[in-house]
């Protein structure tokens, strides 16, 4: 394994910023202080309109030529969305939930990056109540050439349909990215045949 050149120590001291961030800031209406700018979050439709994310809104889709270079698969996320710099991003793709248990699939997520890339650092793990969909995110540390990354991966689901889902950016700016992260995926809803169906006994907000 690799020597992290962001203690793992520092990461553990955060989180505790990381929670008291959230209750000075409402994500729907004030901008946020991320990398020494205000970043604004706003909703966005989202395939073909089968959900609704709350999402930074300065990331623009990255271009086919950037991502194919970027992720080699032909397998890669079917929305890409970026950053300024293309080292902050979010990676996006929409299933069919078939039956799928959310938590049984976020355990064998983490089995294959760790067969893919066993040098990886696992951190928390939480659970995701959206608007009308649940589901739960993880976070780990992975190594480039020259630089460490962050990784928070996350699944939302409601009856058929599941949104998979990766915030990455360099560890260094981790503490700043994650909190607002996190609190933006409670705003997701997901539409079935064009309809919102809520979660029993959550109202919608409006």
């Amino acid at each position: 394994m690799k020597d992290g050149q962001y203690a793992d120590k520092k990461i553990i001291e955060l989180r505790k910023l990381h929670r008291s961030l959230l209750w000075r800031f409402d994500l729907e209406v004030d901008a946020v202080p991320i990398r020494k700018e205000r970043v604004r979050f706003s909703y966005r439709k989202l395939f073909d309109g089968k959900a609704q994310m709350l999402l930074p809104e300065r990331f623009v889709q990255m271009p086919d030529t950037l991502a194919r270079l970027r992720y080699l698969s032909d397998h890669r996320p079917q929305l890409i969305l970026t950053g300024n710099d293309v080292t902050d991003n979010i990676c996006l793709s929409c299933i069919d939930r078939n039956g799928r248990d959310l938590k049984e699939s976020m355990a064998l997520m983490q089995d294959s990056i760790l067969i893919t890339a066993p040098e990886s650092v696992f951190y928390e793990t939480g659970e995701i109540i959206g608007k009308n969909c649940d589901g739960y995110w993880f976070e780990y540390k992975s190594f480039t050439i020259n630089d460490e990354a962050y990784n928070l991966q996350f699944l939302l689901g409601s009856e058929q349909i599941v949104i998979l889902g990766v915030f990455n950016c360099c560890i260094r700016y981790f503490d700043q990215w994650k909190p607002f992260i996190i609190k933006a995926l409670e705003y997701t809803e997901i539409f079935e045949g064009g309809v919102s169906r809520q979660l029993p006994g959550k109202e919608q907000n409006t």
